[in-house]
C-alpha cells in the first residue's frame, strides 16, 4: 500500500532559508509529486539545490515504510501476535501466583514444624540414656508413634521414659529388651508386659512332681507282690 504523505522535517528549514517563498512553494510542490508518483520535477530556481536532499530523505523514508509493511504482511501470514491477556486473565494470574507461593511456603513450614519437633523429642531419648542400643531401640518406638498418628508432645514422650524402667523391672526385662518387645508389638505407649513364661514353668514343675509320685507308687505296688 503506497504511503499517502512526505515527512517534513524541521530540520529542512534550515535548507529552505535561502529560498524566496516562490521557490520554497515550487520546492513543496516537486517533493509532494515526487512523494507521489515517483518521478523527479525540473525545476529552474534555487530549489534545484536543495532538492536532491529532500528528495534522498523521502527515498529512505518509502524504503522504511516498505520494509515495514514486508515484514508486516510476513508476520501475518504466520498467524499474526498472540493474542493479548485480558484483564480477567491478568488479574487471576497475579492473585494465583501468590496464592501458590504461600502454600507451597505454609507446607515447608508444617514439615519444619514436625521435623523440630521428632529432633526434640530424639533430644530426650538421647538425655534418658547414653547406652547407644538404648538409644536405638526408643528411636525405633519415636518412628512406631509417628507411623500411627500418636500426641507426640515432649510432655507424652517424657511420661512414658519416666516409668520406663519401673515397667521394664516389673515385667522382668532389662530396659532394652523391653523397648525392642514394646516396637515388636506396636505399642504407642510403655505398659506392663506379662512373663508367659510361669505358666509353663509350672505346668512343668507339676508334670515331673506327679511322674516322680506315680513311680514311687509302682515300686512300691512291686514289692508288696
Amino acid at each position: 500500500m503506497a504511503r499517502e504523505f512526505f515527512c517534513a522535517y524541521h530540520s529542512i528549514l534550515e535548507a529552505m532559508e535561502p529560498l524566496n517563498d516562490a521557490e520554497c512553494g515550487r520546492l513543496f510542490r516537486a517533493c509532494l509529486n515526487y512523494s507521489m508518483t515517483g518521478a523527479p520535477q525540473e525545476l529552474c530556481g534555487n530549489e534545484r539545490f536543495v532538492f536532491p536532499g529532500l528528495k534522498a530523505q523521502i527515498d529512505r523514508d518509502i524504503k522504511k515504510y516498505n520494509d515495514f509493511a514486508q515484514k508486516q504482511s510476513e508476520n501475518g501470514k504466520k498467524g499474526g501476535r498472540p493474542p493479548k491477556a485480558n484483564e480477567s486473565q491478568k488479574t487471576q494470574a497475579f492473585f494465583e501466583k501468590p496464592k501458590k507461593a504461600k502454600e507451597k511456603e505454609k507446607e515447608k513450614e508444617k514439615a519444619k514444624e514436625k521435623e523440630n519437633k521428632y529432633n526434640a523429642q530424639q533430644k530426650l531419648c538421647l538425655e534418658f540414656t547414653d547406652d547407644l542400643e538404648l538409644q536405638k531401640a526408643l528411636f525405633d518406638w519415636l518412628d512406631v508413634r509417628k507411623a500411627k498418628r500418636a500426641v507426640n508432645t515432649e510432655r507424652a514422650i517424657q511420661g512414658n521414659l519416666n516409668k520406663l524402667c519401673e515397667l521394664a523391672q516389673e515385667s522382668g526385662m532389662m530396659p532394652l529388651e523391653y523397648v525392642q518387645e514394646v516396637v515388636r508389638r506396636g505399642w504407642q505407649a510403655f505398659y506392663p508386659i506379662e512373663r508367659r513364661q510361669s505358666t509353663y514353668q509350672s505346668k512343668q514343675q507339676y508334670t515331673a512332681e506327679d511322674a516322680a509320685a506315680q513311680m514311687q507308687r509302682i515300686l512300691a505296688q512291686e514289692g508288696k507282690t
